[in-house]
């Protein structure tokens, strides 16, 4: 069956993740971890497990490790109130 055009082929299993820099930060910030071998581990160990529960597409291509919401518009709006207030937030925005 021929790909449809503009669908993404799945990752290749032995094929390694590369964190994005927003993602980078987030798990400094947050996790307290920065060393980018140690993410990709743990995202790997994640992934294993979802895809045994779940076989889809998005989880074999680390779409959950995206951090669409550090682009999002409000996001830096969020931080600074986060600042000023020293009061944590956690939000979705799907």
């Amino acid at each position: 069956m021929k790909e449809a055009e503009g669908e993404k082929q799945p990752k290749e299993e032995g094929k390694e993740y590369v964190p994005h820099a927003d993602t980078l930060w987030l798990f400094e910030r947050y996790c307290g971890i920065s060393d980018q071998q140690e993410i990709f581990t743990r995202a790997k160990r994640i992934r294993q497990k979802a895809l045994q529960a779940f076989p889809y597409p998005c989880i074999r291509e680390y779409y959950f490790m995206d951090t669409r919401v550090a682009r999002h518009p409000f996001y830096k709006e969020l931080l600074a109130r986060e600042d000023r207030t020293q009061r944590k937030a956690v939000v979705s925005i799907s």
